[in-house]
């Protein structure tokens, strides 16, 4: 079988974590090159990127040693319970997750993802993200985009 195939990276924590093995195991099978193109959404945007710059061995080193401390807001949760039992949007000083310190992680740490080769890669990386003017989801190929990170 040598037809191309397209990958999806779910977000969710469990769902990153398992998503950094699929992509470690897709390089270690030499299959990256049959890759037409991924979509991912929060942590799997970072699978997404780790795998087309060939590092998915770092992907669950990641989540293991960097995310496990400093990453989600626990006094914030209660917040989070009560805007949902109202379906309220919750107030911007009270986010769950530490997205800057996963940023941090994959720009500057001993296992920082190496975003040339994802600039420069033939394989589209689309990363879901949520255009808060318009209320919408959008795919940008992070190729193009004005900063990857």
């Amino acid at each position: 079988m040598t037809e191309k195939f397209v990958l999806v990276f779910l977000g969710g924590a469990n769902t990153g974590i398992f998503g950094a093995g699929v992509g470690k195991g897709i390089l270690d099978r030499g299959l990256h090159d049959r890759i037409h193109a991924i979509h991912g959404g929060s942590c799997g945007g970072f699978n997404a990127t780790y795998l087309v710059a060939k590092q998915s061995e770092f992907g669950p080193m990641v989540y293991v040693e960097g995310l496990t401390t400093g990453f989600i807001y626990i006094r914030n949760i209660p917040f989070l319970i009560y805007s949902s039992i109202l379906r309220r949007p919750m107030n911007s000083g009270h986010k769950i997750i530490n997205v800057d310190r996963a940023i941090d992680l994959v720009k500057n740490s001993q296992r920082k993802l190496d975003i040339d080769s994802v600039l420069r890669s033939q394989i589209p990386v689309y990363i879901t993200v949520w255009n808060m003017d318009k209320r919408v989801s959008e795919f940008i190929d992070i190729r193009y985009s004005k900063d990857p990170f």
